[in-house]
């Protein structure tokens, strides 16, 4: 490339192409870690660049791993949470979970943990004092919105990115915002379809305004509005279910995009990850509910594709030096074996 630009700067006009072969262009892996056990799961810290891939000294599997601090804390198959210490890579504290435990959320500032459980409740584990906070206990919200609701389960917490103070649990029927300053659920979110339209609801990608509490976007990878009836409906794609959905951004923080795993059809050719660019987010003061709702379909869709036969169970963001890269980590099935 600096030979290139020199010969540009004196004058050359020579077409440089001609000499460029096929192979000097050849994609491969960045690094490849071999580790003599199951990988059940990952977990990456981009302060202080630490992977962690644990082994278990008993028969059990990892169900997810959090960095926090100098702490890193894990949940298994068994419901025990643990607490390891970074400086001796030894266990300091943990216990099994009461009730069962659907997942766990942390955030690097805090020193607590949410966990979530088979009921539908949320408890709060203390990580310095190494025990479940006395006092703090949600209900299952949605089952108290909806008491005729049948097996309402937690299927993932997050902590809101901009506002710590506000956790959004996602249950099966609808998600929720709970507030942790007022003590109370400020919205309730359901996807509900129109009787016209096909019951299917797999794999789409539902957009609201969590001010508001409108639907801005129901799309799929393919299809845009698909809450909406048209003149041309047709049935529904199959599709895979959604494996993981994270939404990244550049160096502008307003700057986003997803990263999503699974959706795709299962007959498509072109398997693997899907990133939708969706850009800069629009001012919320001064744009319509038009410019908010095709904010959401995207900029472009690029389709980052895999070796034939490989599903994502689980992938990791790596923060690149340049926001135009998108660097990730996968654990594939075939990891597993």
């Amino acid at each position: 490339m600096a030979g290139f630009l020199r010969s540009k700067q004196t004058g050359m006009q020579k077409d440089l192409s001609a000499s460029i072969a096929s192979t000097d262009f050849n994609p491969d892996d960045l690094a490849r870690y071999g580790i003599n056990s199951q990988i059940s799961c990952l977990a990456y810290d981009p302060v202080q660049s630490l992977l962690a891939t644990l082994e278990p000294a008993k028969p059990t599997s990892f169900r997810s791993l959090h960095f926090t601090g100098n702490k890193l804390v894990s949940l298994d198959s068994r419901n025990d949470l643990t607490i390891w210490d970074l400086d001796s890579a030894k266990r300091t504290g943990g216990g099994m979970v009461p009730g069962g435990a659907v997942c766990i959320t942390t955030d690097p500032m805090l020193d607590w943990a949410m966990l979530a459980l088979t009921s539908g409740e949320i408890l709060a584990f203390d990580l310095d004092r190494e025990r479940v906070a006395k006092g703090f206990r949600l209900p299952n919200f949605w089952k108290e919105k909806d008491p005729h609701a049948r097996q309402v389960q937690i299927v993932d917490v997050s902590f809101h990115p901009k506002d710590i103070g506000k956790l959004l649990i996602s249950y099966t029927h609808g998600a929720v915002i709970y507030s942790i300053k007022q003590a109370q659920a400020q919205h309730f979110f359901e996807y509900k379809l129109p009787p016209a339209l096909p019951a299917e609801r797999r794999s789409r990608l539902v957009f609201w305004d969590t001010k508001e509490g409108k639907l801005l976007m129901a799309r799929t990878l393919m299809d845009m509005r698909v809450d909406q009836p048209s003149r041309h409906q047709v049935a529904p794609r199959m599709v895979t279910p959604f494996t993981k959905i994270s939404w990244c951004c550049k160096e502008n923080a307003d700057d986003t995009g997803l990263l999503i795993a699974g959706g795709q059809a299962p007959e498509d050719p072109s398997q693997g990850l899907t990133f939708i660019e969706l850009g800069p987010t629009p001012i919320y003061a001064t744009s319509s509910w038009q410019i908010l709702s095709e904010h959401f379909a995207g900029k472009r869709q690029i389709c980052l594709p895999l070796p034939p036969g490989v599903q994502v169970d689980d992938y990791q963001l790596i923060p690149a030096p340049r926001p135009i890269l998108v660097e990730h980590m996968i654990l594939s099935p075939s990891s597993r074996s």
